[in-house]
């Protein structure tokens, strides 16, 4: 499932609006966005930073398996007009 797959489905189960989020510091400021765009009031972030070699999703046991997955997600978030990418400034 995804992060927001995650989100819509818990919020069934509860009144409670408000969460705490668990999530890996890499995936973190996009995690409190879906889940407050699908209703959640996020009010505290519990993040790691370190990537588990023997998790069931193969993107989050290396950096470089989530960089190439998270390319390939904002890439194709940008081109359906969901999601803009900041080009980079430089100083």
């Amino acid at each position: 499932m995804t992060t927001k797959e995650v989100a819509l489905k818990a919020i069934h189960y509860t009144q409670v609006r408000k969460v705490n989020i668990v999530a890996q510091l890499w995936h973190a400021s996009r995690c409190i966005l879906q889940a407050e765009e699908c209703g959640w009031h996020c009010i505290s972030l519990r993040g790691v930073d370190a990537f588990a070699p023997t998790d069931p999703q193969p993107w989050v046991r290396h950096p470089l398996s989530w960089l190439l997955k998270e390319s390939r997600y904002r890439y194709t978030e940008s081109r359906e007009g969901n999601f803009v990418i900041q080009p980079r400034t430089t100083v």
